[in-house]
């Protein structure tokens, strides 16, 4: 499901960058700047989905397989995501995903908040 997830995202974000490609005849000034650092932003996005992100997921899923892992039924999974904690610092469990979560809660952060700052 996670591989599926993200190759929507990935799939999405490839249109948003050929969108504002399209933009690009139609605008000036600072504008054309903004649409050609979203364009740059984007397609190193779909990068790393593709690269990165997709191919860890497919990894996990094709382990799961392997070690023959039951998907869990949704009651299981529901009471699972509401209930269990377990908490960790152990490298080995953060180390793949810390690429994606710093990008998110770190750059994507401050890229919305600079929003607000773009020319009217």
């Amino acid at each position: 499901g996670h591989m599926v997830e993200e190759s929507l995202w990935g799939l999405t974000f490839a249109m948003i960058g050929f969108l504002i490609y399209l933009c690009l005849p139609h605008l000036n000034g600072t504008w054309v700047s903004i649409a050609w650092v979203g364009m740059i932003a984007v397609l190193s996005y779909v990068v790393f989905m593709m690269c990165i992100d997709v191919p860890m997921y497919y990894r996990r899923w094709r382990a799961g397989q392997v070690h023959r892992d039951r998907p869990q039924s949704l009651r299981a999974g529901w009471h699972d995501a509401l209930y269990r904690r377990v908490t960790t610092r152990d490298w080995k469990i953060w180390r793949p995903e810390v690429m994606w979560l710093s990008g998110y809660f770190t750059g994507a952060v401050w890229f919305s908040l600079s929003l607000a700052y773009l020319p009217r």
